[in-house]
């Protein structure tokens, strides 16, 4: 994934950050590729840096700063592994009873029980 950015979890925003809000902030501290501001109540978004020095250098000034009347939380977002988005699929899971099926038992078959 070249040229994918790095991306900047941002904490702790109030309701009226916007996504160009957003964008204003960091924009003096690099090339910015994207943002984005969760709806409702989470208080969180995403910004998209072009690179790693430049993403390092907006956490470290804006990490603690105040934004629209709230300190940021700034810091380098997690990858996300194992689900349908990170290109790899999720572990299988077991079925109910499977277990029991491969041992050629049902799930009603009463030999299952102990009958004390």
């Amino acid at each position: 994934m070249a040229g994918a950015g790095v991306k900047l979890y941002v904490g702790n925003l109030t309701p009226k950050v916007t996504a160009d809000i957003l964008q204003e902030a960091f924009a003096s501290h690099g090339d910015i590729l994207g943002s984005w501001v969760a709806k409702g109540p989470a208080a969180f978004g995403f910004v998209t840096m072009k690179t790693l020095p430049e993403a390092q250098k907006a956490v470290e000034a804006l990490n603690g700063t105040t934004l629209e009347g709230a300190a940021l939380r700034v810091e380098l977002a997690a990858p996300i592994t194992g689900g349908p988005l990170s290109g790899s699929p999720p572990a299988p899971r077991a079925r109910a009873g499977s277990r029991d099926r491969q041992r050629g038992r049902s799930k009603r078959d009463p030999s299952r029980f102990d009958s004390r």
